[in-house]
């Protein structure tokens, strides 16, 4: 993870096999939202396991995360538009 200017970039969210899909990586990812409540984040490496977990944070918590489009072929991708609000 990256941070600068209250922009976070996720590089990835690695969680061992034996324990995914058991909420390890969506609870690693709402720590550092709480341990970094200015920052505002986005994830530069998007797919088929990430790319859904970040598209439910961030409907869950509009304007931490940048929005994620999906093309018509599966893939993930992160709004280049998107700029974080006024701090909190």
């Amino acid at each position: 993870m990256i941070i600068r200017n209250r922009v976070g970039k996720f590089q990835g969210v690695g969680v061992p096999d034996e324990y995914q899909h058991q909420g390890w990586a969506t609870d690693m990812v709402y720590a550092l939202l709480t341990h970094y409540p200015d920052v505002h984040f986005y994830n530069s490496s998007l797919n088929e396991m990430s790319g859904p977990l970040f598209i439910k944070i961030q409907t869950e918590l509009p304007g931490r995360i940048a929005p994620i489009g999906i093309h018509e072929d599966g893939g993930y991708e992160v709004d280049t538009l998107w700029r974080p609000g006024p701090p909190n």
